[in-house]
């Protein structure tokens, strides 16, 4: 199994790149200098710190029982991990928003890098379409293309706390998180009602 290291990386490029023509997709404007500080370098750098403390005590269970779950391995053998005070987090490239708390952003970046393993490993190309016309005749009763990606996500997300971690509290606080945002609820709706082990045996079919 190629399991990939996951590398911190300082967001200083990131940010300073990218982040001014962005920012308003993701939050209003931020004109007050207090709150301008706390986007700082090091602050932003500070919070990536404490995301990486809390991840790598649980690393390697995570990465490993993804990959065992799933049935398929990482293509990429370095995952980078960047941080940004953004709404969302993303998985390519993998930015994690600064707004969790440490033991938060571990579930966070699971989720992420389960995206990743998804779309992008050993035993299919990174075909984003193909992939999700695939996962529409697995699950066809959802018609939302959000909820229809986060079913595999979740099932998978799942079976690696419950399972893996034997953190179950984990499960049930994703849901709690997610119980705002329709599109991630009816996601974690459907594993509910049709098992995540039962949504595990048709992705890895």
């Amino acid at each position: 199994m190629n399991y990939p290291e996951i590398r911190f990386r300082d967001s200083f490029l990131l940010i300073n790149t990218i982040y001014n023509d962005i920012e308003a997709s993701y939050m209003p404007p931020i004109t007050d200098t207090d709150e301008r500080n706390k986007l700082s370098r090091e602050t932003i750098n500070k919070k990536l710190e404490e995301y990486e403390k809390a991840w790598q005590p649980y690393e390697s269970k995570i990465v490993e029982g993804m990959c065992k779950v799933i049935g398929a391995e990482f293509k990429q053998n370095v995952i980078d991990i960047y941080a940004a005070p953004f709404y969302s987090s993303f998985s390519f490239p993998m930015i994690i928003a600064t707004k969790y708390e440490p033991d938060r952003a571990i579930e966070v970046i699971a989720h992420e890098l389960i995206h990743v393993l998804l779309y992008d490993n050993t035993s299919s190309d990174l075909d984003l379409d193909k992939k999700e016309d695939e996962w529409r005749e697995l699950f066809t009763e959802i018609t939302d293309g959000v909820a229809l990606i986060h079913i595999p996500v979740h099932a998978v997300l799942q079976a690696v706390f419950d399972d893996v971690l034997k953190e179950p509290s984990r499960t049930k606080r994703d849901k709690e998180m997610c119980s705002n945002y329709l599109p991630y609820k009816a996601a974690w709706d459907y594993v509910e009602n049709v098992g995540y082990k039962e949504i595990i045996n048709r992705i890895r079919q």
